[in-house]
C-alpha cells in the first residue's frame, strides 16, 4: 500500500498519466467501500492517513480523490 501511495502522489504532482492515477484512486476507493475489513483498514491507514491529508500542500491531491476516500479523510480529521 505504501508503494501505491507514493506512486499516486508522485504521479499526481508530476502530472504523469492522469488516467492511471485516477484509476488507482478509484480502485482504492472501491476497496475502502466494498472490500474486506483487512483491506478497508489498509486503505484507511496506509493510504488515507499516511497521505498527510492535514497538510495544506496535500489539499489539491485530496480534492481529486473519489468520494469514499475523501469521506474517510474527513472522518479521520474529525477525530483528531
Amino acid at each position: 500500500m505504501a508503494d501505491a501511495r507514493r506512486w499516486v502522489i508522485s504521479a499526481f504532482y508530476n502530472l504523469q498519466d492522469d488516467t492511471a492515477t485516477m484509476a488507482v484512486l478509484h480502485l482504492l476507493d472501491e476497496a475502502l467501500r466494498d472490500g474486506e475489513a483487512n483491506l478497508e483498514n489498509a486503505v484507511a491507514i496506509s493510504f488515507v492517513e499516511d497521505s498527510c491529508v492535514w497538510h495544506p500542500r496535500m489539499a489539491a491531491f485530496v480534492d481529486a480523490w473519489p468520494r469514499g476516500l475523501r469521506a474517510e479523510a474527513e472522518r479521520q480529521q474529525s477525530t483528531t
